[in-house]
């Protein structure tokens, strides 16, 4: 079926053809209707003005198969003889072919033909020939002193062509351009001609073939100057008994008889009108026999003109013969040609026109790129890949017209400046985020890059607050929220260390101290669109200690700068929302034209945008993992029309910033892991007087630490990624066991610690383990866990478990 796309393209590439036709008309001389003028080739009809001197060799036939069957009815069959003759036809091809012919002419005369045939799938089909016409030998020549005369001369024309279906095995355009030199009465000349042709096929067994040959410079001959055998003709060609192509052979009905039928008529430069008719028999698919007859306008009823052929097919190769009689007086010419194709090309499969695709649209080669995606789903209509690579061009398309921009959102990273190990792998750390915010900003054009506060905790050291500083500027963030955790960590202490000339954050219902810089909303302009950038804090989860901070209601604060923003005409308004879920909810029920909300203080991350009425709710999760990107698209008028959210996981596989790495290095607290150690192997060789241990997550992951009441120290037990939990102390044998889960494979196993030595190892249990105790004298231990396959819980003295 037809497409209106296709439709529409057809009629872009008719209308070019006929513009370059209506140029190469123009451009062609008076004299190439030679005395009558150019218009004198339509209306004379007989030929009356005389004939043609130059470039003759280009009417001849070029293949046996055009000889026996007539060059005027020849309609193009696909072969690497139609380059030259019916170029267009060569568009259909799927496999390369090559063609080599003789031709014996009139007198002596040869003309030699090559010509090769290239299918470039999802690009035309190209094509490169050679025609060579020598004049044989004339015995007793003389020249016009009555002299002994030996003429020799060579005349040959090199050319290629370019064709291409316009619709679909329906419709196709081709066209060739030459360089052919001639002599004539010894002086040579040479000039570019062109042959242009269109092929019609409604249907599989019925084509139509319009062409112009022989377009172009007229030879000139020292100062005489001739004109090429222009030719117009049209061609149609019939196989009604053809049976199409099925996709699986075995169904096709070969038959041992095939017709087929050509008519023809073609009109030539001070030549007379000619008409022919060619017919095939096409035997099983490998023999052929053929005739044709030409009709001269004005001549006499004769068998001049008429031929005859055979053909041969085996696999890939071919051979074929030709005859045609001429006339009494000059007798017949003939014509052998040898013929060869390869295998079919296979076409190339949806996955593989996206991945051409994709690599067009890596090199930024958008209209290459639209062109693949769209020929992928004309065969997947369902890959979504394409269409996803569609959207992206289209979105790329849109950002350099400054109709969308991009808001780039990062933050809540809590003074985890490193990335956090998880299992084998690592995921967050303030020197990915760089690098991916980065990316991401030169993704867009147009871009708006947010911090949203949350980046200090109240434990960092100076170095390491110089570090997450540090990170900012590399990021190169345009605005700065401010967050509970950052003000526990001092606004003046954060004042100073970024110094004078940093830009202040925004913080919309703070006032801070006297003599803190911060701005309580930020005013952005992104090309012809302006966003205002909002900060507001819920009191409920303020620090305790706020060091003289005073707190404005939420509605009331955003509203009042609400009212101040409207003077501004902004296009968007977003705001940086530190608070529960509940209370974004309650809070958005009081205030008004807030576009989009990015929520600076939640753990949990929103792959897809949430929506509370008509706003967007944005969140990148906790601890610094991710980075977000939201595109925003704007209508003309300046509206937002859709919007598209992505969250980037700032995994191994994002380049760490190096410069930032080291300062993330640098500014880290030496390991305690061997101090601990030492201090905890003391406690316990020393008393075990009022010892206890318990749960505590301090660094985002439930851990083990041991309360040592006479040294007023909390020393770590356990640490790493994965949470330990039901810690069981033995004083009398100064050990411990607990359960660790493996964050990995989500299972959990009971591990034994000697507090003497600060080691542990894993204890043989399997299953679920639902409660562990120790044995009173410390040497053994009890579970009651559920084994693999099993559904009931069993008490247990662990085997193996030896606490030696």
């Amino acid at each position: 079926m037809i497409t209106r796309s296709e439709h529409s393209r057809s009629r872009r590439y008719i209308w070019r053809l006929s513009v370059l036709c209506a140029a190469i008309a123009l451009i062609l001389p008076k004299s190439a209707g030679g005395q009558g003028g150019y218009g004198s080739m339509f209306t004379d009809f007989a030929g009356a003005n005389g004939g043609q001197t130059a470039y003759t060799f280009l009417t001849l036939p070029v293949s046996a198969r055009q000889l026996s069957t007539g060059l005027i009815a020849w309609p193009g069959v696909g072969d690497a003889s139609d380059i030259p003759t019916a170029p267009a036809a060569t568009a259909f091809i799927d496999r390369y072919r090559f063609s080599v012919s003789h031709l014996e002419w009139l007198m002596g005369l040869r003309k030699e033909y090559a010509g090769a045939c290239i299918p470039i799938l999802d690009v035309g089909t190209v094509g490169f020939y050679s025609q060579v016409f020598t004049y044989g030998r004339f015995d007793n020549a003389r020249d016009i002193d009555e002299r002994p005369s030996e003429f020799k001369a060579v005349d040959y024309s090199l050319g290629v062509s370019f064709a291409r279906p316009l619709l679909h095995k329906t419709l196709a355009a081709g066209a060739t351009a030459s360089y052919v030199q001639s002599v004539l009465a010894g002086e040579p000349a040479a000039s570019i001609s062109c042959d242009l042709g269109l092929l019609y096929k409604p249907t599989y067994w019925l084509q139509g073939h319009l062409y112009g040959r022989h377009l172009g410079t007229p030879a000139t001959y020292t100062r005489a100057r001739e004109p090429q055998p222009t030719e117009i003709g049209l061609a149609i060609h019939a196989s009604p008994f053809t049976t199409p192509v099925s996709l699986d052979d075995s169904l096709r009905d070969v038959r041992r008889l095939t017709p087929e039928a050509s008519l023809g008529v073609a009109k030539l430069a001070d030549g007379p009108v000619k008409a022919g008719i060619g017919v095939e028999l096409r035997i099983v698919d490998q023999f052929f026999v053929r005739s044709g007859y030409e009709y001269r306008y004005g001549q006499k009823t004769s068998l001049a003109g008429l031929s005859a052929g055979v053909g041969l097919t085996l696999g890939g190769y071919g051979v074929d013969a030709g005859w045609k009689y001429q006339s009494r007086d000059f007798g017949s010419v003939w014509s052998a040609t040898v013929r060869f194709e390869t295998e079919e090309l296979t076409p190339k499969t949806a996955i593989e026109y996206y991945r051409i695709a994709k690599r067009h649209y890596d090199h930024e080669r958008n209209w290459l790129a639209v062109r693949f995606a769209r020929r992928a789903l004309n065969l997947n209509p369902n890959l979504w890949q394409a269409h996803s690579l569609l959207a992206r061009i289209a979105s790329r398309r849109r950002r350099r017209k400054g109709i969308e921009i991009g808001l780039i959102y990062a933050g809540n990273v809590n003074g985890n400046l490193a990335p956090r190990q998880i299992g084998q792998s690592s995921i967050g750390g303030i020197a990915r985020a760089a690098t991916a915010v980065q990316s991401l900003r030169n993704e867009y054009p147009l871009c708006l890059a947010v911090e949203v506060g949350n980046l200090m905790g109240e434990s960092l050291t100076n170095e390491q607050a110089q570090a997450a500083l540090t990170y900012t500027n590399a990021a190169g963030f345009d605005v700065f929220g401010v967050g509970p955790t950052d003000i526990a960590f001092g606004l003046e202490r954060y004042q100073a260390l970024a110094g004078r000339a940093a830009r202040n954050p925004v913080c919309t219902n703070v006032a801070p101290p006297k003599g803190v810089r911060v701005s309580d909303a930020e005013f952005i302009r992104l090309g012809r669109y302006t966003v205002t950038v909002l900060n507001a804090i819920d009191p409920d989860i303020m620090p305790e200690v706020v060091g003289g901070l005073k707190i404005e209601s939420l509605a009331e604060a955003v509203n009042r700068r609400l009212r101040s923003v409207s003077t501004h005409n902004d296009n968007l308004c977003v705001l940086i929302f530190h608070g529960s879920w509940q209370r974004l909810q309650a809070f958005l029920a009081e205030v008004n034209n807030i576009d989009i909300v990015v929520c600076g203080s939640l753990s949990q991350r929103f792959e897809r945008p949430m929506t509370i009425g008509e706003t967007i709710v944005l969140s990148a999760g906790a601890k610094g993992r991710h980075v977000g990107a939201l595109t925003v698209r704007f209508r003309d008028e300046g509206s937002v029309l859709s919007h598209e959210n992505r969250l980037v996981a700032l995994t191994e596989e994002i380049k760490e910033d190096e410069v930032l790495n080291r300062e993330v290095e640098r500014a880290a607290p030496p390991s305690p892991k061997k101090t601990v150690d030492t201090t905890l192997v003391e406690a316990v060789r020393a008393s075990t007087d009022g010892l206890f241990a318990f749960v505590s997550d301090r660094n985002g992951t439930p851990h083990i630490y041991l309360k040592v009441p006479r040294r007023h120290v909390d020393l770590p037990l356990t640490s790493g990624p994965d949470a330990c939990r039901r810690p069981r102390l033995s004083l009398a044998s100064r050990r411990m066991i607990f359960t660790m889960r493996n964050s990995t494979e989500g299972t959990e196993k009971v591990y034994a610690a000697d507090l003497r030595a600060a080691r542990s190892n894993p204890l043989p249990v399997k299953g679920k383990v639902d409660e562990i105790q120790f044995h009173p004298e410390g040497r053994w231990i009890y579970t009651v866990n559920t084994p693999p396959g099993d559904t009931a819980a069993h008490i247990r003295r662990t085997q193996g478990a030896h606490m030696e």
